[in-house]
């Protein structure tokens, strides 16, 4: 067996270079699965199949990894998007594994306007993880969830191992870099690829950043990766099918904090996850050279964000039993604020933010602020300018995900602020001063202010 271990040379030595087929798939349904129905006005979606030969790897007795079975054949699908002009190309890429199991992507729904604005292009790949979370139903790996979709246009699929998703993920990232005549990209050749992923993708990015192969290099010598985005992960995944459960560390194992790494680590949680799965993972910043990290957690924010609470009232539902509306703190935001960071901090261009403390009470649970809120974690205008309270929802585990928002009465909002007009102000004055401080993307502020224009007040008093 060949071990990998931190070494450039290691992993190059034991992960096959790139996929070797790179082609379109038959029409079959007509529409590729996670298609973008309202893609970005100037922008290209494209989806391929790729074939190659990949490791599937198991860990020894010190848990490093090693090749149990060499040169696997795979085929998986990817997803490209980027701008039909070349000329508009920013040169940065965003890359992410889908889903595990759901097959949809996390990210590009948070990113896609930040993508279109800043004119990056986008890279998603299909990848697989056996089936655990019972709220994604029917329980499926992603890679059978395409197929069962599609099963003309998703036929040549062959992905039957999740031990399989560490070298795909290295393989398609080395693919759209390269200059060989299959890569979908090559007319764009990015400088600077962040890859991320958020939830159970999250848990994919937390294995391949923690396990060692950010070492891969490209054949000049750069990473095959800049950056990375490891949204709230989810349970850590086991290296291999074969492996099951018992391989991944306990929650409280201190292989589960991100390890150091040459490129630069965001790790973004909401506060829901931050409790549910983040205590034994948290870890202080770092600026050193070989350990550049950032721990974010959006205070008021839950797992399923403002997009879970908008597909519920699509469906005409609400989750459960919950106690609360929902919580409108927009967690989305965030993601393409740790992107535009990663960024920049992979070029040497300046270093993130360092957000304050996320506070925890000794028995674990939330530490709240006179007004009932979560203390620390990153500013958030909504709340540094409250009003409303944002507490657990509940108590069923899709009113968790989604959390809970109780908005202050008129007579409290008076009390804080006085007038509507003196909490604009103070609004406004708030997202100016994280603007400059890096805590608020420009694009966002509009939708902020707007936000805040909606609080009751009640009639003026008078």
């Amino acid at each position: 067996m060949t071990t990998i271990d931190s070494a450039a040379d290691a992993l190059a030595s034991t992960i096959p270079a790139m996929p070797a087929r790179v082609f379109r798939p038959p029409a079959g349904g007509g529409t590729a699965s996670g298609a973008d129905p309202d893609l970005p006005q100037g922008y290209v979606e494209e989806e391929y199949l790729v074939s190659g030969l990949a490791n599937v790897y198991q860990h020894d007795a010190d848990r490093r990894l090693v090749v149990q079975d060499a040169d696997r054949a795979y085929t998986t699908r990817v997803i490209v998007r980027y701008p039909a002009d070349p000329a508009a190309f920013s040169g940065d890429l965003v890359f992410e594994a889908f889903h595990p199991e759901g097959g949809q992507a996390t990210l590009w729904s948070n990113l896609r306007e930040y993508v279109a604005e800043r004119g990056d292009a986008y890279c998603g790949v299909t990848v697989r993880r056996e089936p655990y979370n019972f709220l994604i139903q029917p329980p499926q790996t992603a890679t059978t969830r395409l197929v069962a979709a599609d099963p003309v246009r998703y036929a040549d699929i062959d992905f039957d191992e999740s031990g399989l998703t560490w070298d795909v993920i290295s393989q398609v990232g080395r693919l759209v870099r390269s200059d060989v005549a299959e890569n979908p990209l090559r007319q764009y050749r990015p400088r600077v690829v962040v890859q991320g992923g958020y939830s159970g993708a999250g848990a994919t990015m937390l294995f391949y950043v923690n396990e060692g192969f950010p070492a891969l290099r490209m054949p000049d010598g750069g990473p095959v990766f800049d950056a990375f985005l490891v949204g709230e992960p989810s349970r850590y995944p086991s290296v291999s099918t074969a492996a099951g459960d018992t391989d991944a560390p306990a929650d409280d194992d201190p292989r589960q904090k991100i390890q150091p790494r040459q490129q630069p680590v965001i790790q973004l949680y909401s506060t829901e996850f931050a409790f549910e799965f983040g205590k034994g993972r948290f870890r202080a910043d770092s600026d050193e050279p070989g350990d550049r990290y950032r721990l974010w957690v959006v205070p008021g924010a839950y797992h399923a964000g403002r997009a879970g609470a908008r597909a519920l009232e699509q469906l005409g539902t609400k989750a459960g039993e919950a106690r609360y509306p929902y919580s409108t703190v927009p967690l989305d935001h965030y993601f393409p604020l740790a992107v535009d960071h990663l960024k920049r901090w992979a070029r040497g261009e300046g270093v993130p933010p360092h957000a304050p403390v996320f506070q925890m009470l000794p028995d674990g649970g939330m530490a709240l602020d006179a007004l009932g809120n979560q203390i620390g974690g990153v500013p958030v205008p909504t709340m540094d300018v409250p009003s409303a309270s944002h507490p657990e929802n509940g108590p069923d585990i899709m009113s968790r995900l989604l959390g809970g928002e109780v908005p202050f009465g008129p007579e409290k909002l008076r009390e804080l602020y006085g007038t509507r007009e003196a909490y604009l102000l103070r609004m406004e004055r708030r997202v100016r001063e994280l603007i400059g401080l890096g805590w608020l993307l420009p694009m966002h502020a509009k939708e902020v202010m707007d936000q805040a224009r909606t609080v009751d007040f009640g009639p003026a008093l008078g």
